[in-house]
């Protein structure tokens, strides 16, 4: 008797493990099918991740573009109605205001500088962000300061520095082909990072060899913009 009922507990023992181990298969089999779903289901999400990593935004308009970017505030964004861009003409050819900040008293070069690298975001970034074809850049320098009871800042135009330049998108693709032996206009930007998380496109590093002036920038702000306006089919 003894020895049956070892046999028998020794059968359910077996039985249950069997039992145990199939329990266990089943789990690992469905827990894997959730992963592959959950992947499944995250794989658009990921694509448009890839995708935003090597395809800067497009915005339907130029406005939108800014209003996006905040980097010139439109008018509609300040009570007074003195932002730093305006859209003045949509045809025939879109003609776009730009007025860089700069503070009262600095020095002459600051104006000129910012007025250039003013019409270079106006040209460069609406041709990368947007399909228009041809633009009309017009940049006046905005001086301002704070009043005595610091209580509001005073903004001017300062009309001396002027430039326009009208320019097509394939004049302003060719003269960076030439210039910075670059292949296209997103060559300008480079995403940016925050701990492994992407943020936003920025400047590149080649970009910034016709934003600034120095030994370390070829060719450099002022030599491009002298390129940039014999290029242009208008300069003003």
């Amino acid at each position: 008797m003894k020895k049956n009922e070892v046999m028998r507990t020794n059968t359910q023992t077996t039985k249950q493990k069997d039992a145990n181990c199939f329990q266990n298969t089943a789990s690992i089999i469905t827990l894997a099918l959730l992963i592959c779903s959950f992947i499944f289901l995250l794989s658009p999400i990921f694509a448009l991740s890839s995708q935003a990593l090597t395809t800067p935004k497009k915005y339907n308009n130029v406005y939108d573009l800014f209003l996006d970017r905040n980097d010139y505030p439109p008018d509609e964004q300040y009570k007074d109605g003195t932002g730093q861009f305006r859209v003045l003409q949509e045809q025939p050819i879109l003609h776009i205001e730009i007025n860089p900040m700069i503070m009262k008293g600095d020095f002459k070069s600051a104006y000129h500088e910012e007025t250039k690298r003013a019409i270079l975001y106006g040209i460069y970034k609406t041709f990368i962000h947007t399909k228009i074809d041809k633009i009309k850049v017009t940049a006046i320098p905005m001086e301002f300061y704070i009043n005595n009871s610091r209580t509001k800042r005073i903004k001017k135009k300062v009309n001396s520095f002027h430039k326009t330049i009208t320019i097509s998108r394939q004049e302003a693709l060719t003269l960076i082909q030439k210039t910075l032996g670059v292949s296209s206009f997103t060559d300008l930007v480079a995403p940016s990072f925050y701990k492994e998380t992407f943020i936003a496109f920025t400047n590149s590093d080649i970009y910034k060899n016709i934003l600034y002036n120095g030994k370390k920038y070829h060719p450099g702000l002022d030599n491009f913009f002298i390129l940039l306006e014999r290029y242009s089919t208008q300069t003003k």
